[in-house]
C-alpha cells in the first residue's frame, strides 16, 4: 500500500514538473515570436555553398560573401567573439562570430540559440591563422 501511495506522490510531481516545463517553453516561444522570430514560420533560404565547398575552394571564396544552412552541435560564447561548429551532410565547419561584426542584438540572440537545431549562417570567409 505505502508502495502505490508513493508511485501516486512521484506521478503528482512529474505532472507537476512536466507542466512547468510547458509553461517556460510557451513564454519562450511568445518571447521568440515578439521579437519576430518565429520558430514555426516558413522561411526560404537559399543557400549557395554547403561545407565541403568551403573546404575545397577556401582560396576561391576567402573574403566572399557565402550562405550556409545546417545543424549547429556547439557554440562556446566568449565576449565579443564565439565559435560555433555547424554541420550539413558534407562535413562540419568552425564558425567565428564577431559581435562588432554581426551587431548587438544579434550577437545577444546566438546566446539563446539552442544546440542541435537548423540555422542559417551567412558571412565571409576568413583565415585561420596557422600555428
Amino acid at each position: 500500500m505505502a508502495e502505490q501511495h508513493q508511485a501516486q506522490e512521484q506521478h503528482e510531481q512529474t505532472a507537476e514538473e512536466l507542466h512547468e516545463l510547458k509553461r517556460i517553453r510557451r513564454e519562450k516561444l511568445a518571447e521568440l515570436q515578439a521579437a519576430g522570430n518565429d520558430p514555426f514560420q516558413q522561411v526560404r533560404f537559399e543557400r549557395d555553398h554547403y561545407t565541403s565547398d568551403i573546404h575545397e575552394h577556401f582560396d576561391e571564396l576567402e573574403g566572399k560573401t557565402v550562405r550556409l544552412a545546417g545543424r549547429m552541435m556547439s557554440k562556446r560564447i566568449m565576449g565579443k567573439a564565439s565559435f560555433s561548429d555547424m554541420r550539413d551532410r558534407y562535413g562540419r565547419l568552425q564558425l567565428y562570430i564577431k559581435r562588432d561584426n554581426v551587431g548587438e542584438d544579434v550577437y545577444k540572440g546566438l546566446q539563446e540559440v539552442r544546440y542541435r537545431r537548423y540555422h542559417r549562417y551567412r558571412g565571409r570567409g576568413i583565415p585561420y591563422p596557422e600555428g
